[in-house]
């Protein structure tokens, strides 16, 4: 059973410095059902953006390259997200824009969907469930 989404930041959330419309949907319809978090590259830190944005709190977990001291290269990486969550890789599911990345979760039996705003997103969600 599916409890939780991490979603990468540039590519998916933060579309050229907006949130997402269709990410920000998902995330407000099933702030009940599921926790979300962020899982990006970037060695810069997110908090500003978010709370500019008054999106902080729809988080439950932030993590980044920067914080973890670690590169999403590293399969520890996304190891690090789920041992923080207290989940288990078929618990969680990873959206990202970045296939490699998508490959790597999958290596680690996390549920992973390649996010492309051609696609619909919400069919590729429910193709996992």
């Amino acid at each position: 059973m599916i409890k939780a989404f991490l979603f990468d930041f540039y590519g998916v959330i933060n579309l050229e410095g907006v949130f997402n419309p269709e990410i920000l949907e998902f995330i407000k319809t099933h702030q009940t059902q599921y926790k979300f978090g962020i899982v990006s590259a970037t060695r810069s830190d997110l908090n500003a953006w978010l709370l500019r944005h008054n999106v902080a709190g729809m988080f439950s977990y932030v993590q980044t390259a920067a914080k973890v001291q670690k590169s999403k290269l590293n399969p520890d990486y996304f190891s690090d997200a789920l041992k923080a969550l207290d989940l288990n890789a078929n618990e969680v599911v990873i959206v990202d824009d970045n296939n490699y990345y998508v490959l790597i979760a999958k290596e680690l039996g996390i549920n992973a969907i390649h996010y492309d705003p051609g696609k619909d997103f919400i069919s590729q969600i429910e193709a996992l469930q």
